[in-house]
């Protein structure tokens, strides 16, 4: 006997709908509130349709990564910040410190958040990006003074500025348009 099979849905969507169905009970008991004191039934509005920047801040409250990915222009390391910090000493060591920086503030949306674990913030990051703490202490240095990082709250936290720029995440249809080509060049022995 064939049992009937339902799919098996995340927490998060059943969360949502107790969410929805919690927000319908509140607006039918202040409509009922409001015709049993001889008011007028109440039309709301629609809900307003969110625009793709509502939904990264309803990511970001929820401490989900929205982004995936960098984007760097080939003459990024041209440009005459980027040869600034090449030319200092350990330079080349420094560009590659500003680069994991960037790519380490995929995780929180462009922030970096101090938790307290080492005696700074500076501390920190050297210990999540495997890198030496003087050196990371001189790019962030660099970073802050050429205005690629910004400090917020106190130390608490900080901004990579070139996250707003270069940044961005692939759409389910790319991600399966990529995933489609690489099956095709896997079976046609390219890239294999």
């Amino acid at each position: 006997m064939e049992e009937n099979k339902q799919p098996i849905l995340s927490e998060s969507y059943y969360k949502g709908l107790e969410q929805q169905k919690n927000e319908l009970n509140k607006q039918a008991q202040m409509l009922l509130a409001q015709e049993g004191q001889g008011g007028e039934p109440v039309e709301q509005a629609p809900p307003k349709k969110k625009t793709k920047q509502d939904h990264i801040e309803d990511a970001i409250k929820r401490g989900v990564q929205v982004y995936h990915w960098i984007k760097i222009p080939e003459d990024h390391l041209e440009t005459l910040k980027m040869k600034k910090l090449r030319e200092r000493e350990n330079g080349e060591t420094m560009t590659i410190i500003y680069l994991k920086i960037l790519l380490l503030s995929l995780k929180w949306n462009g922030y970096i958040y101090y938790e307290g674990v080492g005696d700074s913030i500076e501390e920190e990051i050297a210990s999540l990006i495997g890198e030496d703490k003087e050196l990371v202490e001189k790019t962030i240095l660099f970073m802050i003074e050429y205005s690629l990082l910004t400090v917020c709250n106190e130390k608490e936290a900080v901004f990579a500025e070139e996250f707003k720029t270069n940044t961005g995440k692939d759409s389910d249809k790319e991600r399966q348009r990529i995933s489609r080509a690489k099956k095709e060049n896997a079976k046609r022995g390219i890239f294999a």
